[in-house]
């Protein structure tokens, strides 16, 4: 035993004061890339690569040179390459929206548990409670969220016909509702663009995360609070 520690110690420390020429050369860069045939980097070494995915090159379409708030270069399919810029705005704009409802979402699914309006079942089960929800209160928010559609779209609900004309310039998601008159420009509006953007995304990997639970669980989000109990 003492003699095998010996020898490992004996690697370890001609290893450790080896010449480093035995292991790197010290050619210039130059030299090795005549010696190897490459006179320059390759093409992929050369493109930018994505903030958000490393590995891969960030996307060249036009969607990605708008400046746009949460912009990392995320776009693995490079959809941006195959579309045009005003469909990719489109594409934005339905990014925007949901993110905003998957954030009502939440927290309303949070909420629902404890909290019912009158006249509705009181059912602590978020996921059993959509479905004891009467059928004409599920066609009142159907027909709403198209009203605030057609309201906030002026009328026109014909996405082949969105960011064209006079609403070629409009930015993705600025339908005029700010009744708190919160983005005034400047970096504090941009600010706030992007804490939108990135609470709207991680909110739509939540409340998928959220009603998936409830699925596998069968039980309230909070099952042991304001006796609730588990199942």
């Amino acid at each position: 035993m003492v003699g095998v520690c010996g020898l490992v110690l004996a690697f370890c420390v001609a290893v450790s004061t080896a010449d480093e020429a035995a292991f790197v050369s010290k050619a210039p860069l130059a030299e090795l890339h005549h010696t190897h045939g490459c006179s320059r980097a390759s093409p992929r070494m050369q493109a930018e690569m994505s903030q958000s995915l490393p590995f891969l090159r960030r996307p060249s379409g036009d969607a990605f040179k708008q400046g746009w708030a949460g912009d990392v270069g995320f776009d693995p399919l490079y959809f941006s390459e195959v579309f045009d810029l005003r469909t990719m705005k489109v594409l934005r704009e339905s990014e925007i929206k949901h993110g905003r409802v998957a954030m009502l979402a939440v927290v309303g699914f949070i909420l629902q548990q404890f909290i019912h309006f009158p006249g509705f079942p009181s059912e602590p089960d978020q996921v059993k409670a959509f479905y004891k929800v009467p059928p004409a209160s599920i066609g009142f928010l159907i027909a709403a969220s198209g009203i605030a559609e057609w309201y906030l779209h002026k009328g026109n609900l014909d996405t082949n016909t969105w960011f064209t004309g006079d609403d070629a310039d409009r930015e993705p998601g600025a339908l005029g509702f700010d009744p708190l008159k919160m983005a005034k420009g400047g970096t504090g509006s941009d600010d706030l663009k992007l804490k939108e953007i990135k609470n709207g995304r991680l909110a739509m990997c939540a409340i998928g995360g959220l009603i998936h639970r409830s699925f596998v669980t069968g039980e309230p989000l909070f099952p042991n609070l304001l006796g609730t109990p588990s199942a």
